[in-house]
This record gives C-alpha cells, sequence and structure tokens, in this order.
C-alpha cells in the first residue's frame, strides 16, 4: 500500500541472496528510483545502504557475510517514498 504523499506501492517480490549479498525486486509502477535499506535484526532498525537506485537489483558490497542481514526496498516518486517493502533476509554463512 502506497504511503500518504505518495501515489506508489511498494516493490513486491524481493528477495535476497547469499551470492554476493545480492537483493531484487519487482518493479513498482510510477516509481522512478529504488532505495534498499539493510538492519542486523528483523525488527531494525534499518539504514540505507543503496538510494536512487534505477534497477531492480542491488549488490551489497558493505555486508560482510558472516551475519545474517534483513533487507527492505521503498520506491521512490517525484511526490514521496512509498511504504517499505516486506522484508527478505539472509542467513549468517
Amino acid at each position: 500500500m502506497a504511503t500518504p504523499g505518495s501515489m506508489v506501492a511498494p516493490p513486491a517480490k524481493v528477495s535476497a541472496s547469499k551470492g554476493g549479498m545480492t537483493v531484487q525486486w519487482a518493479a513498482s509502477p510510477m516509481a522512478r528510483s529504488y532505495d534498499v535499506l539493510r538492519s542486523a535484526t528483523v525488527a531494525g532498525p534499518f539504514e540505507r545502504v543503496g538510494t536512487e537506485l534505477t534497477g531492480t537489483s542491488f549488490v551489497d558490497t558493505g555486508a560482510t557475510g558472516k551475519e545474517a542481514y534483513f533487507y527492505m526496498v521503498k520506491a521512490s516518486t517525484y511526490s514521496g517514498l512509498s511504504g517499505p517493502s516486506a522484508v527478505a533476509s539472509v542467513p549468517a554463512r
């Protein structure tokens, strides 16, 4: 569901994989870019690790892979950000 002030729904089908800590998602209609957020716990807090991305995937080069990571994605339009996507996780190696 879109957040107030934004006409775009959050990205769907968000997934994350260990192979290079890659996060992927389905495009949101009307989105002009995406932000990827990461946390060490499912409840957060989440920090922005990728901003103004125009594609539908992101490789998290700041992740070590030695711990679990949780990701969510927000879509951006000229009127604001969507709400967060569902959380995708990558287990510790």
